[in-house]
């Protein structure tokens, strides 16, 4: 059966029912753990069944083109950085630095939650160890 001219290609309309799916029975518990594992292994079967399909040729022309890859790494760990630490001091409190801002444990060893920026939703930093010696 020919597949409905209307529709998105079949991936396309897989992808948002995924969305649409998740969006409505949230994974909870213990199966929002087995969901997560189970989406990694799709996403890596997705990419490594891309990656047979490949020629050799083209993979090892794609290998060798350093500057694609110099400007890829350049960005993510450069670029991307200096971007944050501008935001950061350009709209102070919008991003946090380290964690110790967001999270900090109670008294009872316990953590508390604490709102974070303007209005977000509060992090649960969970139980702190105050003495990991013992």
């Amino acid at each position: 059966m020919a597949w409905p001219r209307w529709l998105p290609e079949p991936f396309i309309t897989a992808l948002l029912g995924a969305v649409v799916l998740a969006a409505l029975l949230p994974a909870h518990g213990v199966i929002a753990l087995w969901v997560d594992g189970l989406v990694t292994a799709a996403i890596m079967l997705l990419f490594f069944m891309h990656g047979v399909k490949l020629p050799r040729d083209a993979l090892w022309a794609a290998l060798v083109n350093w500057r694609l890859h110099g400007a890829i790494v350049a960005t993510t760990f450069v670029l991307f950085p200096m971007l944050g630490l501008g935001l950061h001091f350009l709209l102070p409190g919008l991003l946090y630095l380290d964690s110790a801002r967001q999270c900090r444990g109670g008294g009872d060893g316990g953590g508390i939650i604490e709102p974070v920026g303007h209005g977000a939703d509060a992090i649960d930093c969970g139980p702190v160890d105050r003495n990991p010696r013992g």
